[in-house]
């Protein structure tokens, strides 16, 4: 890729990681990994089990914001914000009206509602499209009105709205705040978007009919064409060679590519022309692809087949990444490729990946080597009697060397019926491990640390298991005493702190505790129990109280769980304002963010309604960092964000009982 290219990347990146160190982070779930499942005696069966969102088309009354305050000079306030009301049944609800720039209702928009925690957009530039990233929650579309309501929503600040209409550009509003049991109300106006259009033709100047053409956000330059289509739009060149995208916003997606069989892949990238208000032109002459051609094989000599074999350009961002899947013979061919140097990775199920640094387009007899993965076996047995486990869910974590981390649980497989309790992983990559089993009954257990190296067979493997131990208390009201039902309590490693980052790589992180959760009852009480013995922190969580974060929690092997007593949460401190821009203007869908400053992991985070007014209430006691920010969707410039956070920052006290007024200004 050149240099010209990769500066906008890098420098986007690096705003996109400072907004994320500026932000506060409230909570987000992240599901279980897969996990393969193998019976004694049975052919193995994949379970696959999730959540369902029921979403419905509410009937409360919807408020029209349209006329509610005046928009931005920027489309960033397309989407305006009503105040939350309270919900009658303590449930929380959001209310979408879809207009069209006259201010009438748009039927049969697309609704998609998703969590995008801060940093959501980097993930797609490391080269990892899960990173930080949920699928969608719920989807809808508009009635005849305009209107949708999103049902049952779980509470979070951090959700992300997007719109879409074949007549209009696509619209995005982001870090929209769902509170418990209140009904938010957002109005979105749509605007039409500029048409990309050009003409496709050979290098001797004909039209090439059929040739795709793919225009997308230039973060998924390098993915596949099918990850390229499912974050943009697809269409192909007629027969006089010529292709239309109509109603495109060049802030979202600003790089189009163009393909056709027995061509090189070209692309062109920020498609934004300074004037242009109503189309964009860009030509393509396509030239005639080159190959890779080669084999996959394993050490002596025997061909390998079913290996993925994938090229990635490096230097021209002419450069188009290539795929291709080995014969049984082993050999592959990499086409329409465009001339230049490539990057080569093989990679099969049990094989370790290899990597040839510089290929050449035209290549014809390139030999891949593929070294298999270690294998592993043992048994789980129970810890008290050595008496075999039958029913057990097992992963490998990876020791680092030199400390006491450990990787986040892979290869995780489920073992039923095994009467001997054993067991064998197969596709283990060298390297330092341990084994870490969960079973019914038992904390999750772990062997002792052993080294595995390619084509290495370890046997002899040992997990023991145990109860572990528990802790056990009480959610008390700090002002009455009284006991508080239907509190959240999470457990998270001691030293864990709830911040952006430790969200937007949560999935990748380590983790040395038991995850368990549980929620008072009525009485206040609740109980964590077959927890791996170790220190503890619990986070617990109430809609009409402070969140509490409790450390140092030492949990030992015990048969009954340690009582720690009573945990009391405060009704706390609130904050209301106005977020003003450099105009002195109120500013709707700002976002307002909260960070504890003596308490890491306290972070609170909303956003303003149509008025620019923002609400924060049941705020731990103590000193907080505060900042507001624009909403970004539609504005070319990224920096903005920061020169917001920068002007706005202050330092605010939030006491116990205490409502206070603070407005932010964005000039400042």
């Amino acid at each position: 890729m050149r240099p010209v290219v990769v500066l906008p990347l890098v420098l986007v990146a690096i705003v996109a990681l400072l907004a994320v160190l500026l932000t506060g982070s409230p909570e987000t779930n992240t599901g279980p990994a897969a996990v393969d499942v193998e019976e004694e005696a049975d052919e193995p069966t994949d379970e696959s089990t999730g959540p369902v969102t029921l979403v419905t088309d509410g009937d409360a009354d919807a408020t029209d914001g349209s006329k509610a305050g005046a928009t931005s000079r920027e489309r960033i306030d397309a989407g305006v914000v009503q105040a939350a009301e309270d919900s009658p049944d303590n449930v929380a609800r959001l209310v979408v009206n879809v207009l069209d720039p006259d201010g009438r209702a748009i039927e049969n928009a697309s609704l998609s509602l998703a969590k995008r925690p801060p940093g959501s957009e980097l993930a797609a530039m490391l080269g990892n499209a899960s990173l930080g990233l949920e699928d969608s929650d719920a989807s809808g579309r508009t009635r005849g009105d305009g209107a949708f309501t999103f049902q049952d929503l779980e509470p979070s600040p951090y959700y992300a709205l997007t719109v879409r209409h074949a007549d209009f550009a696509e619209t995005t509003l982001k870090n929209v705040s769902i509170s418990a049991g209140k009904i938010k109300t957002v109005t979105v106006t749509l605007e039409e978007g500029l048409m990309v259009h050009g003409y496709i033709r050979d290098e001797g100047g004909r039209a090439m009919k059929g040739a795709q053409l793919v225009i997308m956000p230039i973060a998924a330059l390098n993915m596949t064409v099918a990850q390229q289509i499912e974050m943009g739009k697809s269409t192909k060149s007629n027969e006089d060679g010529y292709y239309s995208f109509k109603n495109v916003d060049l802030n979202v997606l600003n790089t189009i590519s163009a393909h056709k069989a027995g061509y090189g892949r070209q692309a062109k990238t920020d498609l934004r022309v300074e004037g242009a208000d109503e189309t964009v032109e860009a030509d393509f002459r396509l030239v005639p692809g080159l190959s890779i051609r080669g084999m996959v094989r394993s050490a002596n000599g025997d061909p390998i087949e079913g290996a993925k074999v994938d090229a990635y350009g490096f230097v021209s961002i002419q450069n188009s990444r290539g795929a291709a899947v080995t014969k049984a013979d082993g050999t592959f061919e990499l086409l329409d490729l465009v001339d230049g140097p490539y990057q080569i990775r093989a990679h099969a199920p049990g094989w370790a990946d290899v990597r040839e640094p510089r290929v050449d387009a035209g290549e014809q007899n390139l030999v891949l080597e593929l070294q298999p993965l270690g294998e592993v076996s043992g048994t789980v047995v129970v810890a008290a009697n050595e008496a075999p486990v039958s029913d057990f869910t097992l992963g490998v974590r990876r020791v680092n060397p030199g400390t006491e981390v450990m990787g986040p649980p892979f290869l995780r497989k489920e073992f039923k019926r095994r009467a001997d309790g054993s067991f064998s992983l197969k596709g283990v990559p060298e390297g330092v491990y341990v084994l870490e089993a969960e079973a019914a009954g038992f904390a999750p257990s772990q062997s002792t640390s052993f080294e595995v190296r390619l084509g290495q067979v370890v046997s002899g493997l040992e997990v023991r298991m145990s109860t572990g131990g528990g802790i056990t208390g009480r959610i008390v009201d700090a002002a009455t005493g009284e006991p508080i039902a239907g509190a959240k309590i999470f457990t998270q490693d001691n030293g864990y702190i709830d911040n952006p980052l430790s969200k937007m790589f949560g999935a990748m992180l380590s983790r040395s505790t038991t995850s368990r959760s549980s929620i008072s009852d009525e009485e206040g009480r609740f109980t964590l129990g077959q927890l791996m013995p170790t220190d503890y922190q619990l986070r617990i969580e109430h809609p009409d109280f402070t969140t509490l974060i409790v450390r140092d929690l030492d949990v030992g092997e015990s048969e009954e769980p340690l009582d720690y007593g009573d945990f009391q949460l405060e009704t706390g401190g609130s904050i209301t304002g106005t977020v003003y821009d450099e105009n002195g203007v109120a500013l709707a869908n700002a976002t307002v963010a909260m960070a504890h400053l003596d308490n890491p992991g306290l972070s609170y985070q909303t956003s303003t309604d149509s008025d620019g007014q923002y609400s924060l209430d049941h705020l731990a006691t103590g000193r907080y960092q505060i900042h507001a920010q624009r909403n970004v969707q539609g504005t070319a410039n990224p920096f903005e964000v920061l020169l917001d956070v920068q002007n706005s920052q202050s330092e605010v006290y939030i006491e116990n009982g205490v409502e206070q007024v603070f407005d932010l200004d964005l000039a400042r």
